[in-house]
C-alpha cells in the first residue's frame, strides 16, 4: 500500500509539472497539423499599423487554450513595457478560388476575438542567437542580418476560449500594440514544412494581403506559431497513459 501511495504522489507532481508549465518546446504536444517553428534565418514581418494571419488545420476537437508564437524586435530593441495589448482572433477559412480569389484568406466576422491588454501571456528568449532579417511590407526595402534574439510569447488560460473541430482549417489573426512609435515587433516567419497556403497581412486600407520572401518572390511565408492542447487534456494523456500501462503490468502478473 505505501508503495501504491508514493506512486501516486509522485505521478501527481509530475502531473503537475505537466499542466503548470506555460512555455512550448519541441517534442511538446500540439494541436494543429505541426508545429510551426521559427526558421533561425528567416524574416521577422512587422506588425506595425497591420494584422498578421496564418492557418492552421485543427488536428483535435476542443478549446484552444493555448497559442504560442515566435517574435523578434527591430534591431533587437526590445520595449515590452510598451506593448498594451495583443488582439487575438480566429476565422474560418476563404478557399482560394482563382482568379476571383487567386489565395485563401480569413473570413469575416471572426469566430472569435480576444484583447488581451498586458495579462494573461509572458515572454521568454528563445534558441540561440542568429542573424535575422527584417520584414515591413508597407515600409520596403526588407533589411537582412537586422537582429539576432528570438522571443517566445506564451498565451496560455485564456478566457472563454474558442472550441475548434477536428479537420476545420482555421486562421489566427494577431496584431500586437504599442504604446508609442519607434520601436517595432514583427511576427518570425516559420521553416519547412510549409502548410496550405501563404500567411497574409492587412491594414486600414488594404485588404488581405499574401507573404511572399521579400528577396525571393516565389517563395512562400508561412509564420511561426503552435496551438497546443488545453493543460488538462495534456495530464489526462499523461495519467490515461500511466492507467493503461498499469492495467497491463496487473494482467501480466496475474498470468505469471
Amino acid at each position: 500500500m505505501k508503495y501504491r501511495v508514493a506512486v501516486f504522489v509522485a505521478l501527481l507532481v509530475a502531473g503537475g509539472a505537466v499542466v503548470a508549465s506555460g512555455d512550448w518546446d519541441p517534442g511538446d504536444p500540439v494541436k494543429m497539423h505541426w508545429a510551426q517553428t521559427p526558421d533561425p534565418t528567416g524574416w521577422d514581418v512587422s506588425f506595425e499599423n497591420k494584422t498578421l494571419a496564418d492557418d492552421f488545420r485543427c488536428m483535435q476537437s476542443g478549446p484552444i487554450t493555448d497559442i504560442h508564437l515566435w517574435v523578434s524586435w527591430r534591431g533587437d530593441v526590445a520595449r515590452w513595457d510598451l506593448v498594451h495589448n495583443i488582439h487575438l482572433s480566429i476565422h474560418a477559412d476563404i478557399p482560394a478560388d482563382p482568379p476571383t480569389i487567386p489565395y485563401s484568406r480569413p473570413q469575416d466576422p471572426p469566430l472569435w476575438e480576444r484583447d488581451l491588454g498586458r495579462v494573461g501571456w509572458a515572454v521568454r528568449v528563445y534558441g540561440d542567437p542568429s542573424p535575422q532579417g527584417w520584414y515591413d511590407p508597407l515600409q520596403p526595402p526588407a533589411v537582412p542580418n537586422n537582429h539576432f534574439v528570438t522571443w517566445q510569447i506564451n498565451i496560455t488560460d485564456l478566457p472563454d476560449p474558442f472550441i475548434q473541430q477536428i479537420g476545420q482549417i482555421y486562421w489566427l489573426d494577431v496584431r500586437i500594440e504599442l504604446e508609442e512609435p519607434g520601436p517595432a515587433i514583427g511576427w518570425k516567419t516559420s521553416g519547412a514544412p510549409h502548410f496550405n497556403d501563404d500567411a497574409v497581412w492587412r491594414d486600414d486600407l488594404n485588404d488581405w494581403v499574401e507573404l511572399r520572401d521579400p528577396l525571393e518572390p516565389t517563395k512562400s511565408l508561412d509564420l511561426a506559431f503552435v496551438i497546443v492542447p488545453e493543460p488538462a487534456t495534456a495530464a489526462l494523456w499523461f495519467f490515461g497513459g500511466l492507467g493503461v500501462a498499469g492495467l497491463v503490468r496487473r494482467r501480466l502478473r496475474r498470468r505469471c
